[in-house]
C-alpha cells in the first residue's frame, strides 16, 4: 500500500497513524502543502494531516485553494481521502462545505459523541484547534463535541472520504510540543491543566486508535483498491 500525506514541512509527524501505516507495510510519500505543484496522486489513499493554519484564514487562501484542487482531483481519480483537523477543514471545503473560527478553542483530550462507533468512537480524543467545520450537504456528520461537528463521511465525489476534527494520531510528546509552540487552540489554555488531563487520557486514546484507523481504511476501501490492482 502507498499513502501520500499532505503536511507542513515543519511539523509532519503522523504519530500513531504513522505507526499504524508502518505496521501495515505502507510506503509513505510527503507533499508540502505550501508547495503543491501537481494534482496527480498515484497512491492508495491521500491523507491530509493537521496544521497550525486555519482553512478560513484569508492569508492562507492560496494554500487552501491548491489543496482543495488536489483533493477534488484525487477523489475524481477514485482515490479515497482522509483528513485530520486542518486537513478535515480543507476536505470539507473541497466537498462543498466550509469552516470558520469557532466560539471556543478545543485543546486537550475532550469528549466526542458519536452516531458511528467504528468511524468515530465515542470518548476522549486529542484536540488542538480554534475552528469549527461545516460539512457539505452531501456529507454525513457522525461525531460531535459541544464546539461542533467532529467527524464526517462522504462518498459523493468519485471516492470515499472521511474527516476528523480531532487528532486520533496525537501522542503526548507531540501535544506537549504543540503547547510550547502555542498552536491555535492553546492560546487560552492553562498549560499545566491541559498536560495533566492529557496524561490521564492519552494512553487510552492511543490504545483505541488502531481500531479506528482499521475501520477508516476499511470504509475507504483502501484494501479493495490494492487487491484490484494486484498489489499486496
Amino acid at each position: 500500500m502507498h499513502a501520500v500525506l499532505v503536511a507542513d514541512t515543519v511539523d509532519r509527524d503522523p504519530g500513531l497513524l504513522g505507526d499504524f501505516l508502518h505496521a501495515a507495510d505502507t510506503s509513505m510519500q510527503y507533499l508540502d502543502r505550501s508547495n503543491i505543484r501537481s494534482a496527480a496522486v498515484d497512491a492508495s489513499v491521500l491523507i491530509l494531516l493537521g496544521s497550525n493554519r486555519s482553512a478560513h484564514d484569508p492569508q492562507q487562501a492560496d494554500v487552501v485553494a491548491s489543496e482543495v484542487e488536489l483533493i477534488r482531483d484525487t477523489l475524481g481519480q477514485g482515490v479515497p481521502v482522509l483528513g485530520i483537523c486542518y486537513g478535515a477543514q480543507v476536505l470539507a471545503r473541497a466537498l462543498g462545505g466550509s469552516s470558520d473560527r469557532g466560539p471556543t478553542p478545543e485543546c486537550g483530550w475532550t469528549a466526542v459523541t458519536s452516531r458511528h462507533d467504528a468511524l468515530c468512537p465515542p470518548g476522549r480524543w486529542g484536540q488542538m484547534h480554534h475552528d469549527i467545520i461545516f460539512p457539505a450537504r452531501t456529507s454525513t456528520v457522525i461525531g460531535w463535541s459541544p464546539a461542533g461537528p467532529q467527524a464526517f463521511i462522504d462518498d459523493s465525489a468519485g471516492a470515499k472520504a472521511i474527516g476528523w476534527q480531532f487528532h486520533p494520531e496525537l501522542t503526548l510528546p507531540t501535544f506537549e510540543r504543540w503547547l510550547r509552540w502555542h498552536y491555535s487552540g492553546s492560546e487560552r489554555t492553562d498549560t499545566e491543566e491541559a498536560l495533566s488531563t492529557a496524561k490521564l487520557h492519552a494512553a487510552d486514546s492511543a490504545r483505541r486508535a488502531p481500531a479506528l484507523f482499521t475501520a477508516a481504511f476499511e470504509y475507504l476501501n483502501v484494501g479493495d483498491r490494492q487487491r484490484k490492482a494486484g498489489v499486496r
